[in-house]
């Protein structure tokens, strides 16, 4: 192989190797460079695990509600004055989202998963351009979904 760097900077599913996000191996060393894509491969795998559990998990609108509150909300306050986040997400999970209709996601908990990152990518605050993916990449906007997918896999993956 004539490979002398290996980056994951920007993927989806971060390589975790011992409790530790490896963004790059700058050094060939076969063994090490491996151990990474098995890694990553094995990160994958659980990442897929968890997507297609969301997708088989129906839940309702009152689910998805308390849901989206409990993550970026008041739970004080009634719906109607919760942030404009929720209220956002809440339509998109009822049908406004690109793909809503599609059976993976129609009332499913990975329909609401994508209601929140549609949010976060297209309807959110809109900032510069490079701004804007840094913070979907690696910044707060992909914390804050990350976050919450690892909300809805703590409760509806077993």
């Amino acid at each position: 192989m004539t490979l002398r760097n290996i980056c994951g900077n920007g993927l989806t599913v971060p390589v975790r190797l011992n409790g530790k996000v490896i963004s790059h191996v700058n050094e060939w060393n076969s063994d090490r460079v491996t151990e990474v894509l098995e890694s990553a491969k094995s990160n994958f795998r659980e990442f897929e695990t968890q997507s297609e559990q969301l997708a088989e998990t129906i839940i309702t609108v009152e689910e998805a509600t308390l849901h989206l509150i409990s993550a970026f909300g008041d739970p004080t306050k009634p719906v109607q004055n919760q942030p404009a986040l929720i209220q956002t997400c809440l339509r998109l999970f009822q049908g406004e989202a690109k793909g809503a209709s599609l059976n993976s996601a129609y009332n499913t908990a990975w329909g609401l998963l994508n209601s929140v990152t549609e949010y976060f990518n297209w309807e959110g605050k809109k900032t510069q351009a490079e701004t804007q993916l840094n913070s979907l990449w690696m910044g707060s906007k992909a914390k804050r979904q990350q976050q919450f997918m690892q909300q809805l896999v703590g409760v509806y993956v077993h």
